[in-house]
């Protein structure tokens, strides 16, 4: 096993928790309401954007604040920081592509938004196992 069981834990389960739950309520809400319009609303598409970073920056404050349990700081606090910020990041570069996306379901033109989530699923993955291989090599090296 390359990753512990305690920091897969809390990847799999605090951290998606926070970048599902920024997703869902930045977007969820505009997709319903330009999927009931007679036309495309560009500026309500684009402002999805502005819900996407204001979300993002609340969750990962609260989240912070409600996950630090002591006034000590530790590597692995400091680890989880990152991750959190770099979680939050995502969500929002994730909602930064929203108006086209919501621009696609409008004009029901799926097969971008499918390739799309392809490759974003594909190279989320590759990313994934390249940084925790080079995670894991470094943490052998400096054992040596």
């Amino acid at each position: 096993r390359t990753v512990d069981p305690v920091v897969l834990g809390k990847a799999n389960i605090d951290l998606e928790l926070a970048h599902s739950f920024i997703l869902f309520w930045s977007r969820e809400g505009f997709r319903l309401v330009l999927s009931r319009s007679s036309s495309f609303n560009a500026t309500l598409a684009y402002s999805s954007v502005y819900v996407h970073l204001l979300l993002s920056v609340v969750v990962y404050t609260f989240w912070l604040s409600s996950n630090t349990e002591n006034s000590t700081t530790t590597a692995a606090d400091l680890d989880y920081h990152l991750a959190s910020v770099l979680y939050c990041l995502s969500a929002f570069l994730e909602g930064c592509v929203e108006p086209l996306v919501l621009r696609c379901m409008f004009e029901l033109n799926l097969h971008p938004k499918i390739t799309a989530e392809g490759i974003a699923t594909i190279t989320k993955t590759f990313v994934t196992v390249i940084a925790v291989s080079l995670a894991s090599s470094s943490s052998e090296s400096n054992k040596i």
